[in-house]
This record gives structure tokens, C-alpha cells and sequence, in this order.
């Protein structure tokens, strides 16, 4: 059995990291695109570079991966203003019963 390229070994490790985002496991995305970027530099560092043929390929998951972490990254922001508004909601609710003694 031959080893997988460097490339194929990229492309797994995106895929790996873009399905992690879709599943909301960021612990696994965060291993796996930690991988990808190591994997970068030492294909960088050695002067190898990724096939013509594998490039779609690998702007396709980057882009998806960027997606998948804008979208968590707006999801994570809603819920941080959804504890604000709900923390601003019941200190306006004490004031106002307050108010009323």
C-alpha cells in the first residue's frame, strides 16, 4: 500500500477538520486544522509543493472551513449578547420591582 502524498494528507486533514466544524466538535477542528497548518510548514520548509491537481481541491475545504468557522463564529457572538440581554433583562426587572416597594 502506498503512503498518501502530502497533499492527500492535507486534503484528509481539511476534510477531517471542515466535517469536526459542520459536527460543532471544535476540539476535534481545532486538532485537525493545527495538523493541516504543521503540515504546511513543513511542506513549505522543504521546498514541496502541492500538486496543480490537488489546489481545487484544497480551496474548495478552505473555504469551507472558513465559512463553517465564520458561522461559529457569528453563533458564538449571538450567544454571548443572549446572556448580556438576559442579564440586562432581569437587572431592569429587579430595578422596576425594587421601584415598586
Amino acid at each position: 500500500m502506498d503512503a498518501p502524498s502530502p497533499a492527500q494528507e492535507l486534503v484528509a486533514a481539511l476534510t477531517r477538520a471542515s466535517a469536526a466544524l459542520e459536527a460543532g466538535d471544535f476540539e476535534a477542528a481545532d486538532g485537525d486544522m493545527t495538523a493541516a497548518a504543521d503540515l504546511c510548514r513543513r511542506l513549505q520548509s522543504a521546498g514541496v509543493t502541492v500538486p496543480a491537481s490537488e489546489l481545487t481541491r484544497l480551496r474548495e475545504l478552505y473555504e469551507k472551513c472558513g465559512v463553517a468557522l465564520a458561522r461559529v463564529g457569528q453563533e458564538l457572538n449571538a450567544a454571548s449578547f443572549e446572556g448580556e440581554h438576559q442579564r440586562r433583562g432581569l437587572e431592569t426587572y429587579l430595578a422596576a420591582t425594587n421601584r415598586r416597594r
